[in-house]
């Protein structure tokens, strides 16, 4: 069985698999999915998922540098507000094995 932190990381990559997402996109998202299943998540539960997932090297983080135009590799401080995530290489490596 599954812990409650296993199953919003599961829905965090669900999320962030297409595309860059930020913060409140990931929160709103995650929070849908698990009402759809009758559970109810927290934004620390959220914030916890995201930080295990980029420490496993599975998430990657960014910021949005508009002086270059483009996302910008950071490490993940769940202070920050404009912090921005998408599957890593590994993750999506993983994921296409069903590993994930």
């Amino acid at each position: 069985m599954h812990s409650q932190l296993d199953i919003v990381k599961e829905h965090v990559i669900d999320v962030v698999v297409v595309d860059y997402e930020d913060m409140e996109h990931i929160t709103t998202e995650v929070a849908d999915a698990a009402a759809s299943e009758g559970q109810a998540v927290s934004i620390e539960l959220i914030s916890d998922a995201i930080s295990d997932l980029v420490n496993e090297g599975l998430v990657d983080c960014f910021r949005f540098s508009k002086s270059a135009g483009k996302y910008k590799s950071v490490d993940f401080d769940p202070k920050r507000v404009d912090l921005w995530f998408r599957i890593s290489a590994k993750g999506r490596r993983l994921l296409a094995r069903g590993s994930l």
